[in-house]
C-alpha cells in the first residue's frame, strides 16, 4: 500500500478562571469526549484489555499512566458536502488518561490509523506567541495514516470536526464551571 502521513496541530485557550485540573476532568471523560465530536454517532465500551496495540513508538507513557480503555466507536463520515452523502465508519478508538491529558489511537477501516496527543498546560511569558499570562492552555498534536489517496480527506475531515471539538469542550468547561461542577 502506497502509505503517507498526515499532521495537524490545534491549540485553545481557555478563561483566565481556568485550572489545568478542569480542562482534564473532561479529558479524561470519555463519554464527555466522544459527545465534543460532530462526526460520532454511538460508542460504547469493548473491554479494558489490550487487545489492539496502542504503542505507537513514539508515545512515551509513565508507568503511572492508566492503560487504554477500548471502544467501538461509529461515526457518520460526510462524503459530500452539505451532508448529501454521508457513511458510517465503525473502528476501535483506544483512549489512554495521562497526567498532563489524553492519548487516543484509532484503527478504521481501510488501514486508515490516527493518533493523537491532547496537552493541558499553562502558556508562560515567552511561551508560543501567547500573552504569558500562566492562562490555561489545550494543545492537539494529531497523526493520520492511510493510503497517500486518502490522506487529504482523512486529515480535512478530522480537522474540520476537531476544530469544531475544541469550541463545544470551551462550551462544556463554561458549563460546568458556571454550575459549579
Amino acid at each position: 500500500m502506497l502509505e503517507s502521513t498526515g499532521a495537524f496541530v490545534l491549540e485553545t485557550a481557555f478563561p483566565a478562571s481556568a485550572t489545568p485540573e478542569s480542562v482534564l476532568r473532561i479529558l479524561h471523560d470519555h463519554g464527555a469526549m466522544f459527545g465534543l465530536s460532530p462526526l460520532v454517532k454511538s460508542h460504547r465500551l469493548v473491554s479494558p484489555s489490550d487487545d489492539v496495540s496502542s504503542e505507537p513508538p513514539s508515545a512515551a507513557v509513565s508507568p503511572d499512566t492508566a492503560k487504554p480503555l477500548t471502544y467501538e466507536v461509529t461515526e457518520a463520515i460526510p462524503l459530500l458536502p452539505g451532508g448529501l452523502w454521508t457513511t458510517n465508519s465503525t473502528s476501535k478508538v483506544e483512549l489512554t488518561n495521562l497526567p498532563d491529558g489524553l492519548r487516543t489511537v484509532e484503527h478504521a477501516g481501510a488501514g486508515i490509523e490516527g493518533t493523537i496527543r491532547w496537552t493541558v498546560g499553562r502558556r508562560e511569558k515567552g511561551e508560543g506567541g501567547g500573552d504569558g499570562n500562566g492562562a490555561v492552555w489545550l494543545r492537539e498534536e494529531a497523526e493520520v495514516r492511510c493510503n497517500m489517496f486518502l490522506v487529504s480527506f482523512v486529515k480535512w475531515t478530522m480537522k474540520k470536526s476537531h476544530v469544531a471539538m475544541h469550541k463545544k469542550l470551551l462550551e462544556v468547561w463554561g458549563e460546568k464551571e458556571e454550575g459549579g461542577h
